[in-house]
């Protein structure tokens, strides 16, 4: 069996070495992620988002598919990256996580990205409210601060990983402080201690968009669900919470 990446006994940073065994798993791995990519971009279903819908009874409303939406109107042929997409996206990401290996500094990528999980518990939690989450973006802006002062090592070494990964999750990071800010109200497992009750005005999507620092955030009505959903829901159906996850 393979060991976890992160349970891997070798804690020196150096690249990582796999068997045979694990190399073949990988492949299998990616050939998953693959196919799910594609089901996301609306490949393997057609872009039928609209099926998914969920009324404001239950929970919140389906991110996946606004997401594969988006995704599928920019690439509307999949296994192909158009030019655009190429030269906005995909070349200038490629060169930023390559400048990470091998940079010098004072701060240990797995520390910061620590902190993040921290100030992710501690603002924006199960019991969320404005001063908190302010306080969340605030803090926010001192880790994004500290992530241009660490130490990484080279190529496939554990603290690049670490330093990979902190670059994703401080975007994954305010996406949950802005969106749970703006949304004044408490949908689903999005509770606010200071907006405690579904306000049917924000059923609505809230979509990032990628600025200088950080992203900024506009609003959408969500589509009406299907004739077959809505009648599931007319005679009282509804999902458990965790079958949403």
């Amino acid at each position: 069996m393979c060991a976890p990446l992160h349970d891997h006994p070798q804690q020196r940073d150096e690249p990582t070495e796999r068997s045979d065994h694990c190399a073949e798993r990988g492949d299998r791995d990616r050939d998953a992620r693959h196919v799910q990519q594609r089901r996301v971009a609306g490949a393997e279903h057609g872009n039928g988002c609209n099926e998914n819908r969920r009324d404001d009874r239950v929970a919140q409303p389906d991110e996946e598919c606004v997401a594969g939406e988006r995704i599928a109107e920019r690439d509307p042929e999949p296994g192909t990256v158009s030019d655009d997409l190429r030269e906005s996206l995909v070349e200038p990401h490629l060169a930023g996580v390559t400048t990470l290996a091998d940079s010098d500094g004072t701060r240990e990528p797995k520390a910061v990205l620590d902190d993040l999980q921290t100030l992710l518990w501690e603002t924006a939690g199960l019991l969320r409210d404005a001063d908190r989450l302010a306080t969340g973006l605030d803090r926010l802006a001192e880790i994004r601060t500290a992530a241009e002062e660490m130490t990484v090592g080279p190529l496939g070494s554990r603290s690049f990983e670490f330093a990979v990964d902190l670059g994703f999750s401080l975007t994954v990071a305010e996406t949950v402080l802005r969106g749970a800010l703006e949304r004044e109200e408490s949908r689903g497992a999005h509770y606010r201690t200071d907006f405690t009750e579904i306000d049917p005005d924000w059923q609505r999507n809230i979509h990032y968009h990628a600025a200088d620092v950080g992203v900024t955030t506009t609003t959408e009505p969500v589509g009406e669900p299907s004739d077959e959903v809505r009648a599931a829901l007319d005679e009282g159906h509804e999902l458990d919470y965790h079958q949403l996850e």
